[in-house]
């Protein structure tokens, strides 16, 4: 029991940091009469962040200790993002994307704390992870170059093509593009190559969903084009197959 200790607290805090971003979205009484920053997917996230944080307080077995920390380490890095994003980007949607609220400093104050919130909670995920037993050179495969590559493409290719629709790349849309998205999954790409088979699985495939999530749209108003929706399909199909094929490859041997 003294060993679930950490583990319980971990979920707690990813718990809790789920629930601010919630709370963000949420706004509290009237803070966004005109509409919002958040698409209604960013719902799904909170609820995933939460509900992975739980089972990590209420059942902290080995396998939900390999499980739950990957599903909380993506969704609640792209809450973090999306509050670092909205942070700066409240005050120019009000004027031409639409979007009004009676209290903009005060919406930009929240975006801070679901920043901050889910940062703390994303840090906790990461914690419980690593200490998990999920993540080790061991299981490097001959197949772990994959996820390497895919979230070397993630990082490059996403931002450019995301940003292709409104004037091209800059280092804004870039910055934006990496937080919301591209940053979290290439993260758990990269940390799926080196994760035991059911780690990696959880990994990619919180990612599939992630990726899903986003092609059905829509994203904040007036950062990137209703177009752009469609450049997500073809990232979920990937992990899709990424999560297929390893689901066939066993983890565990060192590669000599």
């Amino acid at each position: 029991m003294t060993g679930d200790v950490p583990v319980r607290l971990g979920g707690l805090v990813v718990v809790a940091g789920s629930l601010v971003a919630g709370l963000t979205v949420a706004g509290p009484g009237d803070l966004y009469p005109y509409g919002s920053l958040y698409p209604w997917w960013t719902w799904v996230l909170v609820a995933a962040g939460a509900g992975a944080g739980a089972a990590l307080a209420v059942a902290p077995r080995p396998r939900v200790q390999r499980l739950a920390p990957a599903v909380a380490l993506v969704v609640c890095a792209q809450l973090a993002g999306t509050g670092v994003v909205a942070r700066k980007h409240w005050l120019p949607a009000q004027g031409m994307g639409g979007v009004g609220s009676t209290d903009i400093p005060r919406a930009e104050q929240l975006a801070v704390l679901m920043a901050l919130g889910a940062g703390v909670a994303t840090l906790a995920a990461a914690a419980v992870l690593a200490g998990s037993g999920g993540l080790g050179r061991r299981y490097w495969t001959r197949g772990s170059w994959l996820p390497l590559v895919a979230a070397a493409l993630v990082v490059v290719v996403l931002p450019a093509v995301l940003a292709q629709e409104i004037g091209g790349p800059t280092l804004t849309t870039w910055g934006a593009a990496g937080l919301l998205y591209a940053g979290p999954w290439a993260v758990a790409l990269a940390a799926s190559a080196w994760a035991r088979a059911d780690t990696a699985v959880a990994l990619v495939l919180t990612v599939t969903g992630a990726a899903a999530l986003a092609a059905v749209g829509p994203q904040m108003p007036d950062l990137f084009t209703a177009g752009n929706d469609l450049v997500f399909v073809p990232v979920a199909a990937a992990m899709g197959v990424l999560v297929a094929r390893l689901l066939r490859t066993p983890r565990g041997v060192v590669e000599s």
